[in-house]
């Protein structure tokens, strides 16, 4: 190299040396232009001995065209140097090494794998064999355990796949279960291209052949055109196909990757990252009503977050909400994952932990019965349970009972008490129907009782009311109903006006909003006879109809037992034969001729949805006809059953007004149990639609309306749970009514509500509103309470108490207090305890002795 040089420096310098830091200077100016190499090469020389004489004349063909930086001239000497370069020893081997790895980099991938097929699973079987008879002879292992193996036996009779077989098997499996295999797979590719393009531009003398191998893997693939001679081109050519295959590939697996993220979130498989939410685990009928109220409940606050696990698809969920009629505006957020309510890590996908409240649903199929859908709700329980010990639970668990009986188990799941809370819902729908047999309002009335819509229960301590009389401070609340006590974990609802409020006591409410409403500094006083009418003797046996059959019957039966006068008839209409019925009495220990006190039970079999059948019913006979959804039926049908009923008794009333020849007095209504609320606003077209013809009066209970509502305030407010169970299922007694006004007030007798409050405490019922004639809906928490309004038989008042009545009058003395309230006396009012057969007594207000 310093020989070829040396002529190159001597070629400008006349009598000079080869020698100095004249080398080094020129080398440096090989890409500049022949004028500005003599410049450095005079300052070059000015140092050096042997170049006593900058001077020098440069050759005419020297000033013409200059190719790479160089001198035409030049072009010859640099060859020169080249090949000096290239008959060192050492550059020859690197060389050499450097086309030996581009060929095994070449050629193992293509032979690999034609060797690995034809090596059979003997030969390894063989190595192995041999293997393990070395490690027998140095005592590694135990001949038993060499006896044992079964496997070398195996691979030495070669009936197994080869070994390129097995190998393809292990990558499939890598690319099958590991998310970073596309990513390392493309990392060996461009590392073996750069590899092979990196040793071939070395071997055929590149320059710079690492960082022109990594340019044409995949940034700057137009270096084909840069190679000096044709080995370094063919090279760039080989380079920048592979380049492109690897962008190719890497473009691939991006897309892939994008691709799989979105089917992962239409899938709903991702991570809910949320705190303080609401989780619903399950779907059924009643989840979208409740997501209807959570969003109502949150509204004032912006919105909430409620997300739904369920094993359904997330794009089959999402298509149902959307499909919803909600009653506002969603503000919530409402995220949809699919996955399995039992498994552990479903659960932490959704944050169960970190939820406010979980809803627990069962009944995703519609084909199980009543037991196995508390079973799946107990096994849910049971996995979150797993979930609170692992990783803790923030929030309360409200789930739906079935089965009474089942609800102390729920409980004791869990070690603390206050964490489960159940809203037994299915039985109270059978008790709600029996009363709204005897008033069609009485669905209406729980409908807009439950919800966040309008008034809603609420409770505090009052510091002013601590030792109080209950009966004094329930006058103090202007604009909210009292309703009762809060005593610890014990609900005092609807308590003695005796009852003293103790410090630690709270006051249960029903107001519009939390800040509504206040305490008074003083009670109401009153001047006001306490004259409550005697109602008992005159109310009438009525004569019911249950067209289907549901799982709880026996319990609507005990209700009607309950809720009837001595004389009333119940009849059961439905396809289940009579020895079926029996057996399904005999099963829960019930006996219609012993546990039956009031009404007669009879039996009748026919099909709902059939005309024939239908018409060979005294329908005219009835006061009130119940249809029933019976179990896993869909709610068509109930529908249809509706309307028939309607049309067959609109015929017979206008055959029978048509043969009398006056008309028949309409008091008999049908009362429907719907699941959809859709299916009843069509119920009331059609009876809004037929309203001039005379027939029968409809009425609705929305079942899934009703469960929602309750288990979405359970879900706000956990104590909640409390009241709404002891009102929906009456064990202990009180219970919501909607009793008519002449029970509390004489007919035409004229009453503000404060007054006919005081009159509803003398029987130990708590008034929660009114509903006057002609009213579309009840009037509850009414806060112009000083309003007088003239009270009639067809008004009504809904109240909360014991179904218990009061035999005796109750005249207050001067001006009453309302300590008096409590007083039920005869001496007090100076009557016989006979009943009155005064113009003022209630002759039969149309509710019955009940509703």
């Amino acid at each position: 190299m310093s020989s070829g040089l040396a002529q190159l420096v001597c070629a400008f310098t006349p009598g000079c040396t080869p020698g100095g830091s004249g080398i080094n200077a020129l080398l440096s100016s090989r890409c500049m232009t022949l004028e500005l190499a003599v410049q450095q090469w005079r300052k070059a020389c000015q140092d050096s001995a042997w170049c006593k004489s900058p001077e020098f004349s440069l050759p005419d063909d020297l000033n013409g065209y200059c190719k790479n930086g160089l001198p035409v001239a030049t072009i010859s000497m640099m060859r020169e140097m080249e090949e000096d370069v290239t008959k060192s020893p050492y550059s020859r081997f690197t060389r050499m090494a450097a086309l030996l790895i581009t060929a095994t980099c070449l050629i193992v991938p293509l032979i690999l794998p034609a060797i690995m097929a034809s090596m059979k699973e003997k030969a390894l079987g063989n190595f192995l064999d041999r293997m393990k008879k070395k490690f027998l002879s140095e005592g590694a292992i135990s001949e038993q355990e060499g006896k044992g193996d079964n496997s070398l036996q195996t691979l030495q009779e070669g009936s197994g796949p080869s070994l390129a077989d097995r190998f393809a098997y292990k990558i499939d499996i890598w690319f099958s279960i590991s998310k970073a295999s596309k990513p390392i797979a493309l990392m060996m590719v461009v590392v073996w291209l750069v590899l092979v393009s990196w040793s071939a531009l070395f071997a055929f003398g590149d320059d710079d052949p690492l960082w022109k191998s990594i340019e044409g893997v995949g940034i700057a693939w137009t270096f084909v055109g840069d190679g000096e001679n044709l080995a370094l081109r063919c090279v760039a050519v080989v380079t920048s196909v592979g380049g492109l295959l690897v962008t190719s590939l890497f473009m691939g697996i991006v897309g892939d990757a994008i691709s799989e993220k979105v089917d992962s979130l239409k899938k709903g498989k991702s991570k809910v990252v949320e705190a303080n939410h609401t989780l619903i685990i399950g779907w059924s009928e009643k989840l979208l009503p409740i997501v209807n109220q959570l969003s109502i409940a949150n509204e004032s606050e912006g919105g909430g977050v409620v997300v739904v696990l369920s094993s359904r698809e997330k794009e089959a969920m999402e298509t149902d909400i959307q499909s919803y009629e909600f009653t506002s505006a969603v503000k919530s957020s409402i995220i949809c994952r699919t996955g399995s309510s039992l498994n552990f890590n479903d659960l932490k996908k959704v944050s169960a932990d970190q939820a406010r409240s979980i809803i627990v649903l069962a009944g995703e199929n519609p084909n199980m019965d009543e037991d196995e859908r508390d079973g799946e709700v107990l096994q849910v329980l049971l996995s979150l349970r797993r979930l609170q010990r692992d990783v803790g639970l923030e929030g309360h668990i409200v789930t739906e009972v079935n089965e009474l009986e089942n609800e102390p188990l729920f409980r004791s799941i869990f070690a603390s008490q206050s964490v489960v809370h159940t809203v037994t819902a299915h039985n109270s729908i059978g008790r709600l129907m029996i009363q709204c047999s005897l008033s069609s309002r009485a669905g209406e009335i729980w409908l807009n009782l439950l919800g966040f819509e309008g008034n809603e229960f609420y409770l505090k301590h009052w510091e002013e009311l601590v030792g109080s009389k209950y009966g004094t401070a329930i006058m103090r609340f202007e604009n909210a109903v009292a309703m009762g006590i809060q005593r610890g974990d014990q609900l005092m609802l609807n308590p003695s006006n005796e009852e003293v409020i103790q410090e630690e006591d709270e006051i249960w409410v029903l107001a519009e909003d939390d800040d509504t409403y206040h305490v008074m500094q003083h009670p109401i006083r009153l001047n006001v006879q306490m004259l409550v009418p005697h109602f008992k003797e005159y109310a009438k046996p009525v004569r019911l109809i249950l067209v289907g059959w549901r799982r709880d019957m026996t319990d609507m039966i005990l209700a009607a037992d309950q809720f009837l006068l001595t004389g009333s008839s119940l009849y059961l209409f439905c396809s289940k034969p009579i020895e079926d019925r029996m057996v399904e009495f005999d099963r829960v220990g019930f006996n219609p001729l012993k546990d039956l006190q009031n009404i007669r039970l009879e039996h009748k079999v026919g099909d709902g949805a059939s005309r024939y059948d239908l018409q060979k019913l005294p329908l005219l006979d009835f006061d009130a006809v119940l249809v029933l959804a019976e179990d896993g039926m869909d709610e068509s049908k109930v529908l249809v059953t509706t309307m028939l009923l309607y049309d067959v008794h609109t015929r017979l009333l206008r055959q029978m007004e048509a043969t009398m020849r006056k008309a028949h007095p309409v008091k008999a209504i049908i009362v429907s149990e719907i699941p959809d609320a859709q299916v009843h606003t069509l119920l009331r077209q059609a009876q809004s639609e037929s309203a001039g013809e005379g027939g029968m009066k409809l009425g609705c209970v929305l079942s899934n309306e009703l469960h929602s509502k309750a288990l979405a305030m359970v879900s706000e407010n956990p104590q909640l749970s409390l009241i709404l169970n002891e009102l929906l299922s009456g064990s202990d007694g009180n219970e919501l009514y909607l009793r008519p006004a002449t029970q509390y007030a004489l007919d035409g007798e004229e009453l503000n509500v404060w007054e006919i409050m005081a009159r509803a405490r003398v029987r130990n019922h708590t008034m929660l509103g009114y509903q006057l004639a002609g009213m579309e809906k009840a009037l509850l928490n009414p806060t112009d309470k000083m309003k007088r309004i003239v009270w009639h038989a067809e008004d009504a008042l809904v109240i909360i108490g014991e179904d218990s009545g009061v035999d005796e009058y109750i005249i207050g003395r001067g001006r009453p207090s309302l300590e008096d309230f409590s007083i039920i006396s005869q001496k007090a009012s100076g009557q016989s305890g006979k009943p009155d057969t005064s113009k003022h007594a209630n002759h039969g207000s149309g509710f019955g002795n009940r509703l």
